[in-house]
């Protein structure tokens, strides 16, 4: 393990971070179904829209502050992009969801944070559509994860009533014994109700190395989305893959890619991605741009092609350079989650 950085804000690790992340592991297994034919859906953001290719073009105008890792010289990488819905498995629900921007690129070289790159050369980003994380530690990460594996546990074998006890049981618990209602803000991250994924603004939530200071990551659709758009929803089962294909299909898209500099460790936290760094003045810089081409949506077959490509896949965020090292404890929860369901679903890119 890489040295942790105090100086950023980042707490040492705690004696028993093994022992919550064993449990946060066992519950997100729990969350994991298993269709009668082996299909086995993700437990996190289980709903895929596609892989999609990109461009991720590096340009010669970063700041020279800021030209380190990937972002040191000029250069453009092939991507796949998985655009997702964080929760529902097969419908887009009315009620609104979190949706996630999985990138990987291709062709990036260098060693790997955790040792030596693969033979592809790839290096991911995992970005959501909300601002900040809807846990603040790993303590109330397992809490929130046990809740959310009971739950559901109880409401797939058809006891809902049983199911709205064990909830209440435990938002209770979890409102005496945590400084901030967490069921409240994860109720908050889960209601973004896109027109389209191609119409979203994206976030990691929480923080990364940037060579020798702390950042954040964005991706922005260009042109930046109107208010409406990203709460205006879509109808129909599958209304935001039906956007995403029907608003590539001889049409491209594009995303600018930011960071956002840590200004002041105490105002802009390693350690609680609740942490809203934007509302407490950290501003942003743009250093590259993600192209989408048109797409040819293709046939009923085609389409489900292309939506079986992205769920074979995985992403890790610590599948990155050194200079881009995730920081703080839910960093590194991720992880460790990350590699086990990638492992259980037997997918592409552990």
């Amino acid at each position: 393990m890489t040295d942790i950085r105090a100086d950023l804000g980042e707490a040492p690790i705690l004696a028993n971070e093994d022992e919550i992340i064993a449990d946060i592991i066992q519950a997100n297994l729990k969350m994991m179904e298993v269709e009668e034919n082996g299909f086995k859906w993700r437990a996190q953001h289980p709903k895929g829209h596609g892989a999609i290719p990109a461009r991720f073009i590096v340009g010669p105008d970063v700041p020279q502050a800021f030209r380190v890792g990937l972002f040191a010289q000029p250069g453009a990488y092939d991507a796949l992009i998985r655009f997702s819905n964080g929760t529902e498995r097969r419908d887009d629900p009315k009620g609104g969801d979190a949706h996630g921007m999985a990138i990987k690129l291709f062709g990036v070289p260098g060693a790997r944070v955790e040792g030596a790159a693969d033979a592809k050369g790839t290096l991911d980003f995992v970005l959501v559509d909300n601002e900040t994380f809807f846990e603040g530690d790993l303590n109330e990460y397992s809490a929130f994860n046990d809740l959310v594996s009971e739950v559901l546990n109880f409401k797939r074998n058809g006891d809902e009533a049983l199911a709205a006890i064990v909830n209440g049981i435990y938002l209770k618990f979890l409102k005496k014994y945590f400084s901030h209602d967490i069921y409240a803000v994860a109720q908050k991250f889960g209601d973004q109700l896109p027109t389209s994924p191609l119409r979203a603004i994206y976030w990691s939530t929480t923080p990364f190395l940037h060579g020798d200071i702390a950042v954040k990551h964005r991706a922005v659709p260009d042109p930046v989305p109107a208010p409406g758009e990203l709460r205006e929803g879509v109808e129909g089962a599958d209304g935001l893959t039906d956007q995403l294909l029907d608003g590539l299909n001889g049409k491209a898209a594009a995303f600018d890619f930011y960071i956002q500099p840590q200004e002041d460790v105490a105002a802009h936290p390693i350690e609680d991605p609740n942490v809203n760094w934007t509302e407490n003045g950290a501003g942003w810089v743009k250093l590259a741009r993600i192209e989408i081409p048109a797409l040819d949506p293709g046939d009923a077959a085609a389409r489900a092609a292309r939506i079986a490509a992205g769920d074979r896949m995985a992403f890790n965020p610590w599948n990155t350079l050194p200079e881009h090292r995730p920081l703080g404890a839910v960093n590194r929860v991720r992880n460790k989650v990350y590699k086990e369901l990638a492992r259980a679903r037997n997918a592409e890119g552990v």
